[in-house]
């Protein structure tokens, strides 16, 4: 049994103050005490600083008291040395004490503690060797502390976390793998900042290449990748503020990541990049942008690869012109590139905005050209605008009109109606609009008649034609989601009402989930009320049996339904 005083840091503490016993944890933490030799309460040994000091301790009743030779205690004081030779001697004699009924981990500390060092390590090491990822986790925290991190084991370190050709597709292996790549990545963040800045820029884009690799064959459809993407991105930004380059270089080197880097990996150019880069910088890279700019040739492909260095330094050069509204440089720069309808839109809408119609005419005709899907809302908006500035009013209300016709949205709908008033129309532009709806509504079938459906009940909603809106519930089916807006103006029209939450509660049950089963309670709890307040409790009671017995398979539903309605 030891019978001598327990030696503690909080004891240790007292007798050094915390400085000298924060120097003396690290002296103890580096190994520098040496021949430690214990005779009866008195201990000596060594520990090597600046010089080699000499360290005596002495057992009292209730604690320790030490003395070294070293300037800072001059053979009185309690110094950092006599805090570490005590941190010795505390690993020396203190025996675990483990009460019967220990938990396992306890028992193993306890006996661990105990046991030689190097036994310890030797057993450590072998367990540690027996595991291909544990070793390759433990090389790495051992590297990182040795000082022995170089280009070269980190680059054998990122290989070895980062394994090509593994076929996973399983949520629970691809989650496990970014993991790991996760870890490598914080483990590696403090000894690669010890690098060159330049060296870090190498190193990330070979993790980067890596990752871009290894997904040949691991399918992240669950997006397990973009923490450690992030993790790339963020230590390459600031690897690249660390650059000892000249502003040219840098420069140069965004425009490089720009143009060759497809899938952007390396983040958004340069606008991720922007806090880290000078004025100087980003002046100079936007004259690089300009000059690849001036020579390429006009785009005369729509490959997508062939547009890539376009479009990539067309997105960098259109900012500035973008905010001051330069729309001569704007058309200057979509021209060399314009193939598709939005491209040409853009230079349609330029020219309208410098007054220049027939240029402007031109462009939005060869948008509507090339537009793949009939005329878009975009170009008959722009072809309105262009008509009304060219003072053929009544031509740009016959194209709202074909607008309406082509694809019936509300905004349309309002729009006809807000500007055959303000042109003093004779013609009722607005009945026709309702007459051709409800023409169409019975007339179409499919995506049309629906379309048109739902259009017409919005008409109605917005008008607050409800017997109208009402009649249409009665002839058709519209969707589900005007229901619910419809049903908040039936409260006080029992028959209204009921039926309207009768044709919701369907729906609901129709999903077969339980969000949806719950949904459906939550509006039988809301129809009761409303039935309740206007005295025609029967009637819910009478559906909700008859709702209960049509649905009694479905066992979720009816216990959400018994929860809601104990009394029933």
């Amino acid at each position: 049994m030891n019978d001598k005083p327990e030696i503690t840091d909080q004891q240790l503490v007292k007798l050094a103050g915390e400085k000298a016993f924060s120097r003396g944890k690290g002296c103890y933490q580096e190994g520098r005490v040496t021949d430690l030799t214990i005779r009866g309460q008195r201990i000596s040994a060594s520990v090597t600083g600046n010089e080699v000091y000499r360290v005596n301790l002495v057992y009292t009743q209730s604690a320790l008291d030490g003395s070294c030779n070293c300037p800072a205690s001059d053979g009185i004081d309690f110094c950092k040395h006599c805090v570490a030779v005590a941190m010795v001697l505390r690993d020396k004699v203190s025996v675990p004490r483990v009460k019967k009924g220990a938990e396992a981990t306890d028992v193993l500390a306890a006996y661990l503690s105990q046991m030689p060092k190097e036994e310890l390590v030797g057993h450590f090491v072998e367990m540690i060797d027996a595991s291909r990822s544990v070793r390759e986790h433990w090389l790495l925290k051992a590297e990182t502390a040795l000082g022995i991190m170089d280009r070269k084991t980190i680059r054998k370190r990122i290989t070895a976390a980062i394994p090509y050709n593994r076929h996973y597709f399983r949520y629970a292996q691809v989650r496990q793998y970014f993991a790991n790549v996760e870890q490598l990545l914080f483990n590696l963040e403090s000894p690669l900042k010890k690098l060159a800045a330049s060296d870090q820029l190498a190193l990330l884009d070979y993790a980067m290449s890596r990752i871009v690799h290894a997904l040949e064959t691991v399918d992240d459809s669950g997006g397990f990748r973009f923490e450690a993407v992030a993790q790339i991105q963020r230590m390459y930004i600031e690897a690249f503020a660390s650059l000892n380059w000249s502003e040219a270089s840098k420069a140069q080197h965004l425009m490089e990541l720009l143009l060759k880097d497809e899938d952007e990996w390396h983040g958004r150019i340069p606008d991720d990049f922007s806090e880290v880069m000078t004025p100087e910088c980003h002046k100079t890279f936007l004259e690089i942008a300009r000059a690849r700019w001036d020579e390429l040739p006009r785009l005369k492909s729509d490959n997508w690869r062939d547009r890539l260095i376009y479009d990539r330094l067309l997105r960098v050069l259109q900012v500035e012109p973008e905010l001051q509204n330069d729309y001569k440089t704007l058309i200057q720069l979509y021209k060399k590139i314009a193939r598709t309808e939005t491209e040409y839109l853009v230079i349609a809408r330029c020219y309208l905005e410098l007054d220049e119609y027939d240029d402007a005419q031109n462009y939005l005709d060869r948008a509507r050209q090339n537009s793949r899907f009939g005329e878009s809302a975009e170009i008959h908006e722009l072809q309105q605008l262009l008509l009304l500035k060219t003072g053929r009013s009544s031509e740009a209300l016959q194209d709202v009109w074909e607008q309406f016709k082509e694809s019936p949205t509300l905004s349309t709908f309002e729009y006809l109606q807000e500007l055959s008033q303000d042109l003093n129309s004779q013609q009722d532009w607005r009945q026709k609009a309702i007459d051709w709806m409800k023409e169409r509504v019975v007339s179409t079938q499919g995506y049309l008649h629906h379309r048109v459906l739902n259009t017409l009940m919005m008409t109605f909603l917005a008008e607050s034609d409800l017997d109208s809106a009402w009649q249409l519930v009665t002839d058709a089916e519209p969707d589900v989601a005007l229901l619910y807006e419809l049903r908040k103006h039936f409260r006080q029209d029992g028959e209204r009402s009921f039926a309207l939450y009768e044709k919701l509660v369907e729906a609901c049950l129709q999903k077969k989930t339980n969000n949806s089963y719950k949904e459906a309670v939550e509006l039988m709890v809301e129809c009761q009320q409303i039935m309740a307040g206007l005295n025609q409790q029967q009637a819910f009671s009478h559906w909700f049996d008859k709702l209960r017995q049509k649905h009694k398979a479905k066992r979720n539903f009816i216990r959400f339904l018994s929860e809601a309605f104990p009394g029933f």
